[in-house]
């Protein structure tokens, strides 16, 4: 678990975060640039380069000069849990509906109204060293939409997630700046060799799209842009796994170009258009279209193409053997086989008679059944929200009324006069601006993070000082206001959480379960304890506890409170806005049953309390995920 840069050293680290975003924007004025604009601008690259390269250098000198000190405690280790060892195989099934499959592609994909949810952009990168005769490397670049707050203002953007270096373009071409316009992905069970396809479709209204130093071929200005490659779905008996680029196989053993060329254009298919009509488009998309097998056919690409999906095929690592695949047309069903310890990587640890349903013989003293007043009790329903503090939210309540409070005796919120003290200055609590909701830049949610807000030392538990907030906030959001942290919400601020607490119960000395991150303690809610790692993660040894949120996430197999519900015949709901908590678990990744949006018309939660047909237990996630529209 890596520490928050020391405060000595946070300038260094700033500097080293502007002089990268500058040379980024540099590198974007570079390809749009009149000729004669291009020999600034590249020595202003070379001198950010070299800037860089000494500010990295002296931030290495300055984190061996300052070590964390006592003001700045080491994050408690990772810790790898005692599980079982027991790896004998346990053989399970899973059916997913294409009809299913097809619908989350459509909402989050297909038929998005809003900015799409993935872009691909084609640019280029200027190595500093190289002069401007030089052909550049071209690249691609695959960014998920995000929401950001800045100033108090919900802005759209992208987040890079993959990265490919195309290097040299045939014919002396390079991609000026072009970015998909839509992107669409297929799945046609009545194609079961090749029954997924995507399609991208880029925009061509800007400058010329691809540039070339040659004076033959000559640039070429697209009018029309796409690429449509196709994946398999093919079980590979003897080495009991899918493959999804299955078609790979026998273009490998065709030697004539020519045919390889033909042969390649059924699986990728490179669409260019230009204006003009000498453009050799013909040998630009044949370029393309075989830079793009060349990628497919790595060992390593066609490898992490194939574990990647099946880990969400699957869950946990997708290694696990496929024993059998079908496909009817309707569902595809795999069988596989997973190690025990990796479905109950605990050994039984209940007690002896522990009650449920499948138990012969419950020991009376462990009885749970309900007590009168609770059994009058017929709907439980759990809504969870973000990460929030109770003062941020509803310390207010214990503040005076002449300070805008309630002035309840009965609640541990704020008694006003709060501060704490950074760098010599003191930084007060203080109420927030009416209407002012969104806080941007977000504080840090990780583990590392809330320990030292918490300002806890590592080796006396229960010692946190809470006085670390505007530090933290400082070091990890790299806060133009440090001060913005210790704001708090009023009751025309939070109305609806205002109203609820004047006539029901709440808590004001409730804990969280981990002092991290949203998924944390989303494990906690499901499953009674965190997420173990599944080994994906280099600096994350495997079955070592996550005390910060997956990295990389995928589903796992742990039981979870609904498995228990389920056991005991309770019945249970989740309702979901886009997607819940719970499709990271394995068993409900591609549940249509027990998962159902909730404001579907007929099964949806607003359906089901109109009609009064809620059942024993409902949980609800609402759009608590950073993706727009309605982003929380």
């Amino acid at each position: 678990m890596s520490n928050p840069i020391p405060r000595q050293c946070q300038p260094l680290a700033n500097t080293i975060s502007n002089l990268s975003a500058q040379i980024d924007t540099l590198q974007e004025e570079l390809n749009r640039a009149a000729p004669q604009d291009k020999p600034r601008i590249l020595k202003e690259i070379r001198a950010k380069a070299g800037a860089l390269e000494q500010a990295q250098e002296d931030l290495q000198t300055c984190l061996i000069e300052h070590p964390p000190g006592p003001d700045f405690h080491d994050v408690p280790a990772d810790t790898v849990a005692p599980v079982s060892t027991d790896e004998s195989p346990v053989t399970l099934t899973k059916s997913i509906e294409w009809s299913f499959l097809q619908r989350k592609l459509d909402q989050f994909i297909n038929l998005r109204t809003d900015a799409p949810l993935f872009k691909v952009r084609l640019h280029n990168h200027t190595i500093a060293n190289s002069s401007l005769d030089e052909q550049p490397d071209s690249d691609v670049t695959i960014s998920m939409l995000a929401a950001f707050a800045d100033n108090g203002q919900v802005v759209l953007g992208y987040k890079p997630i993959v990265s490919l270096d195309m290097q040299k373009l045939p014919g002396g071409f390079w991609f000026d700046d072009i970015n998909s316009s839509s992107i669409t992905f297929t799945a046609d069970p009545g194609q079961p060799v090749l029954p997924f396809t995507i399609k991208v479709v880029f925009e061509t209204a800007g400058p010329i799209e691809l540039p070339t130093h040659d004076s033959l071929p000559h640039p070429m200005d697209i009018i029309e842009f796409d690429v449509t490659l196709r994946l398999s779905l093919t079980w590979r008996d003897r080495a009991r796994d899918m493959d999804f680029l299955s078609w790979l196989d026998p273009l490998s053993k065709i030697s004539d170009d020519d045919d390889l060329e033909a042969a390649v254009e059924q699986f990728v298919r490179v669409h260019l258009v230009t204006k003009h009509p000498s453009d050799l488009g013909g040998m630009s998309q044949k370029g393309m279209r075989m830079k793009i097998y060349d990628h497919l056919k790595d060992w390593k690409t066609r490898t992490g193409i194939n574990r990647n999906i099946s880990q969400w095929l699957l869950g946990g690592d997708g290694s696990y053997p496929v024993i059998d695949f079908v496909n009817d047309g309707t569902s595809m069903k795999f069988t596989y086989q997973v190690p025990k310890n990796v479905l109950d990587p605990f050994a039984d640890n209940a007690p002896a008679g522990w009650p449920f349903n499948a138990h012969t013989a419950p020991n009376p003293a462990l009885d749970f059944s309900l007590p009168p007043n609770l059994a009058k009790i017929d709907h439980i329903v759990v809504l969870t929200m973000e990460n929030r503090s109770f003062d941020h939210m509803l310390g207010y309540l214990s503040l005076p009324t002449s300070a805008g409070g309630m002035g309840r005796t009965d609640v541990d919120g704020l008694k006003g006069g709060e501060s704490v003290t950074f760098n010599g200055d003191s930084y007060p609590s203080f109420a927030l601006a009416g209407g002012q909701t969104v806080f941007g830049p977000d504080p840090g949610h990780s583990f590392g993070s809330v320990f030292h807000q918490i300002n806890a030392d590592a080796e006396r538990p229960g010692s946190g000082r809470m006085n670390g907030f505007v530090r933290s906030f400082a070091d990890d959001a790299a806060a133009r206001e440090e001060g913005a942290i210790m704001g708090y919400h009023r009751g025309e601020n939070v109305p609806t959480y205002d109203a609820l607490v004047r006539d029901f119960s709440f808590s004001h000395r409730w804990f969280a379960s981990h002092p991290g991150p949203t998924f944390c303690n989303r494990f906690y809610e499901m499953t009674g304890r965190l997420n173990l790692a599944s080994g994906l993660n280099p600096n994350l040894p495997k079955n070592t506890w996550e005390l910060s949120n997956s990295n990389p996430l995928t589903p796992v197999f742990t039981k979870t409170i609904f498995d228990h519900l389920s056991d005991s015949s309770v019945s249970w709901k989740y309702y979901e806005y886009a997607y819940c908590f719970l499709r990271f678990f394995a068993k409900y990744t591609f549940d249509d049953q027990n998962i159902v949006a909730v404001d579907d018309p007929q099964r949806g939660f607003f359906a089901d309390a109109a009609r009064g047909t809620l059942p024993s237990v409902c949980f609800i996630d609402p759009h608590f995920i950073e993706l727009p529209p309605d982003a929380n």
